[in-house]
């Protein structure tokens, strides 16, 4: 039943099968260890490590949230180590906002959920990530107009993420450099075109 199977394209196969499998070995949790070590987690890494795209996070994703009640901890932690964040941590490094890229919080965010709920395991693979992104978002907001609508998209996303601190920090070393040339070079007082009556 599992040969050939790509659990990206069809993550519910063999669910119902396992799940019994798991009721009948609940005394032997060994041997249903070995089995989804074999037989579900051997298929994962290999659909994941020959196809998934971190650009694409919805079919592993799914894969995940339909296997949740099924999966020992270790297999997660596998999917996690092994496909997931390598492919996370090199797609973060060649994502370039100016070149009309996939906005990077639709494909990054959907895991920070299940890296939060795993707690300090995941800390310091997280803090490379963000840190990452920091120099990715500074680099853009470096050379990016106020009059460009599109770096509101890219960056904003991004605030609930970081810590008040590390968002401080990144909008007045980048963000607020950038209003103030606008402010100095291209905004302009016309005192003729005025119109004080509201005011008055």
């Amino acid at each position: 039943m599992f040969q050939g199977w790509d659990p990206l394209q069809n993550p519910w196969l063999g669910f119902d099968i396992v799940s019994a499998w798991k009721g009948l070995l609940h005394e032997e949790e060994c041997y249903y260890t070995e089995l989804i070590r074999e037989i579900v987690l051997s298929e994962v890494r290999m659909t994941g490590l020959n196809s998934w795209q971190a650009e694409e996070p919805e079919p592993l994703l799914a894969f995940l949230e339909a296997w949740k009640e099924l999966l020992p901890g270790f297999v997660v932690h596998d999917i996690l180590d092994m496909v997931v964040l390598p492919e996370l941590r090199v797609a973060t490094k060649l994502w370039e906002p100016n070149l009309g890229s996939v906005p990077i919080h639709l494909w990054v965010h959907p895991w920070l959920q299940l890296l939060f709920e795993l707690g300090d395991e995941y800390q310091l693979e997280l803090e490379e990530l963000f840190g990452t992104m920091r120099l990715k978002l500074g680099n853009f907001l470096s050379s990016w107009h106020p009059s460009d609508g599109y770096g509101y998209n890219i960056v904003s996303p991004w605030k609930a993420v970081f810590d008040s601190t590390t968002w401080e920090l990144l909008m007045g070393r980048y963000l607020v450099p950038q209003l103030e040339l606008v402010l100095l070079e291209d905004f302009e007082v016309n005192p003729a075109n005025q119109k004080l009556d509201k005011f008055s």
